[in-house]
């Protein structure tokens, strides 16, 4: 099912879109404008367009955010683990780290 209240793309050709509505009447009560189109295309609640020609919808998959806390070790190497670790003696350094859609980078930051 489609989350009309978060952002929203043409499945296979990623085209963005503003929901401009969800409750119009009929079965298509969705009105959507895209990125380049001369105006909105109506949608029912599970995304399927109108118009033939018209690709479905998709909701734009979220990063997945990962919070988690990395700890120098006795040896010198550093340890890593979850935010929900609690820890006695050094403060531990925390970085944000975020997962690419595909899984293949992450980025992170130090968070002071």
């Amino acid at each position: 099912m489609i989350d009309w209240t978060k952002p929203v793309r043409r499945i296979g050709i990623h085209q963005l879109g503003r929901v401009l509505c969800t409750d119009g009447p009929g079965e298509y009560p969705v009105a959507v404008w895209w990125e380049y189109h001369d105006g909105p295309c109506s949608y029912t609640l599970d995304g399927r367009a109108n118009i033939d020609w018209h690709a479905e919808v998709e909701n734009i998959p979220q990063p997945t955010v990962l919070w988690l806390i990395v700890h120098s070790a006795e040896n010198g190497a550093y340890e890593v683990r979850d935010f929900r670790t609690n820890f006695v003696g050094d403060r531990p350094v925390q970085y944000r780290l975020e997962i690419s859609e595909d899984g293949k980078t992450i980025t992170g930051e130090r968070v002071e």
